[in-house]
């Protein structure tokens, strides 16, 4: 009858220890995840440049500079410029031998 009464208060302690933590964890304040802020979207505002550029032409920066970089007004015409100014053309004119070698 030792063994069963032994058996019979270490589950008692265990019930015991497993209460007090429950009640000590019901106490304690839960922690709360901050709210996130909701980013507010910008809209980009179109600008008139006063010199209008032509395609396969450098932007014409010439006057007033807008607010804020805008990639659609800005970047419209670089395409085309960068075909005309022969930027995807390979250069077989000179030797390589004299140029030094590059390698992205």
């Amino acid at each position: 009858m030792s063994e069963q009464s032994g058996k019979l208060k270490a589950k008692q302690k265990r019930a015991e220890k497993a209460a007090a933590k429950k009640a000590k964890a019901a106490a304690k304040p839960k922690k709360v995840a901050p709210v996130k802020a909701v980013k507010e979207q910008v809209v980009l505002q179109t600008f008139e440049y006063e010199h209008e550029t032509i395609p396969g032409q450098k932007k014409d920066l010439r006057g007033e500079m807008p607010p804020a970089y805008n990639p659609s007004v800005i970047e419209k015409n670089w395409y085309e410029w960068w075909q005309s100014a022969g930027f995807f053309t390979a250069d077989n004119s000179t030797d390589p031998v004299d140029k030094p070698s590059f390698t992205m």
